[in-house]
């Protein structure tokens, strides 16, 4: 699970090795223990157990980024044309034949390169004269030559010829197949029961596409910045981004389509995300020079060209999109694409969140142990906690002794008291100098003895950033917060 900012503050750990520093906690000549001793936190370190898709990123500027990737979606040349093999069994009822060689789309192949598969023919044997046979495919041809195979009339078939490296450049999307068939005295002759048989395989063609649409697969974007964690208040995330990251190898124009792009609320709430700003859009695509190569067009969506902001203020918990690629949008009839049985055309939408914003009254809680189990009678005591703050974010704290099975049994303040400040920053909500802060706090001897009963403290933390929530500050990789806190009693 993702632990936002706000919630990990106060995770600071109990050392399971107690020390006890008397100089340190720095109170008279009483018994004094330290319950918190030394504890520096960076959010950095506080990021553990990311779930796959997820991850915390320092931005150039050392910011810190919540990012959210969803799994890739794709069409490919297989998903669209099936495997580029045609089997072809036909009869040859003439010496030319034209048989359909049309791929299941609407591509005009100009050429096409093979890179493997059968070919060969089968006919009524002819005896007892001899008969020379040569069969012609002028249209698939090896450095040039068109493929020629030469039998007689005895064998019934040729041998099988290995198509691998040959090249197909047909007129019309036919296979052309010429025969000529000469007998002992030199007259033509027509074969009875002719028929080929092939299996081309291609792994390239060149040609002209019309328009279609393909649509990809839908898919989530899962976002665990609002979970149950949570208790009330608010975040607002000034800078919040949605990028689509489009890839190609498909040798021709691709326009991107978005079908669906909303969010769901924590609330359940499905909120639509203006997507206007990358719908219609023209993707990058290889040349003929640039076969084998993908190319990357980048979409982004951001709080100057969409809702989003407004969308994450409705606390999201997914987002989901639904593309479709449109091939050849202006339908050009003669413009000459390419694909290859590798091409690729795929998508990925990430959710990138910085640690921008700002916050009122948002509450989180967290619980750890406290020491106090070898202390018996006591009298007054008092707390003392330091706070050295580098982050831009101040809190309100209130601490619950919990014994037993969560039951709370006593809490440190009769009121909220403001004890942890914000460090401040300038007019860009970046840190200009770290707040420390010191408090004291005295506990009766009545209230003490009830709060010793504890073996476990919840931290309750209502924060705000400066100026009452409205200025939105900058959380940065190297910022931490480091806490010392000691406890002076009495026996």
């Amino acid at each position: 699970m993702v632990m936002p900012l706000f919630s990990l503050l106060f995770l600071f750990a109990c050392s399971g090795d107690v020390v006890v520093d008397v100089d340190d906690v720095a109170y008279e000549a009483e018994f004094a223990i330290p319950v918190i001793k030394d504890a520096s936190v960076s959010f950095m370190e506080l990021w553990q157990n990311n779930a796959p898709g997820q991850s915390l990123v320092i931005g150039p500027a050392g910011e810190l980024i919540f990012r959210y990737e969803s799994d890739p979606v794709q069409v490919t040349t297989l998903d669209i044309l099936g495997e580029l093999e045609f089997p072809v069994v036909a009869g040859l009822t003439d010496t030319l034949s034209r048989l359909p060689f049309a791929l299941p789309s609407n591509i005009v192949i100009e050429e096409a390169a093979i890179s493997g598969g059968i070919l060969l023919f089968q006919f009524k044997p002819i005896g007892p004269n001899l008969v020379d046979i040569t069969f012609t495919l002028p249209h698939i041809k090896l450095n040039g030559v068109p493929l020629e195979i030469k039998t007689n009339g005895f064998s019934g078939a040729t041998l099988p010829i290995d198509l691998a490296g040959y090249t197909f450049e047909p007129e019309g999307n036919e296979l052309e197949i010429r025969y000529q068939a000469i007998d002992a005295a030199g007259n033509n002759v027509i074969l009875e029961n002719a028929g080929v048989i092939a299996r081309p395989q291609l792994t390239f063609v060149k040609g002209t596409w019309g328009r279609e649409e393909f649509p990809l697969p839908p898919a989530t974007v899962e976002i665990d910045l609002y979970d149950e964690r949570f208790l009330n208040g608010h975040i607002r995330f000034a800078q919040p981004t949605i990028t689509a990251k489009i890839e190609s190898s498909f040798g021709l124009p691709i326009r991107s389509q978005v079908d669906i792009l909303n969010a769901f609320t924590k609330s359940g709430e499905k909120m639509r995300i203006d997507a206007s700003a990358i719908d219609g859009v023209d993707i990058n695509y290889p040349l003929l020079s640039e076969r084998g190569t993908l190319k990357e067009t980048i979409l982004q969506l951001d709080y100057i060209n969409s809702n989003i902001v407004e969308v994450f203020d409705t606390e999201p918990t997914e987002v989901e999109y639904e593309l479709t690629a449109i091939a050849n949008p202006e339908d050009d009839q003669d413009l000459v694409v390419f694909i290859e049985d590798t091409s690729t055309f795929k998508a990925q939408v990430i959710v990138e969140v910085p640690v921008v914003g700002s916050t009122e009254s948002f509450t989180a809680q967290e619980t750890f142990e406290v020491p106090f189990e070898d202390i018996d009678e006591i009298s007054a005591g008092e707390f003392k906690l330091i706070v050295e703050n580098e982050l831009p974010i101040g809190a309100q704290l209130q601490f619950y002794f919990i014994k037993g099975n969560k039951q709370i049994i006593d809490s440190l303040f009769q009121d909220i008291p403001q004890i942890v400040e914000a460090a401040a920053v300038d007019e860009s909500g970046n840190v200009i100098a770290v707040a420390e802060t010191t408090t004291f706090i005295p506990i009766e001897a009545d209230k003490m003895q009830n709060i010793i009963e504890a073996d476990r403290v919840q931290v309750k933390a209502v924060f705000q950033t400066a100026e009452n929530g409205e200025l939105d500050v900058v959380v940065k990789a190297d910022q931490t917060i480091n806490f010392r806190m000691g406890l002076k009693f009495k026996i």
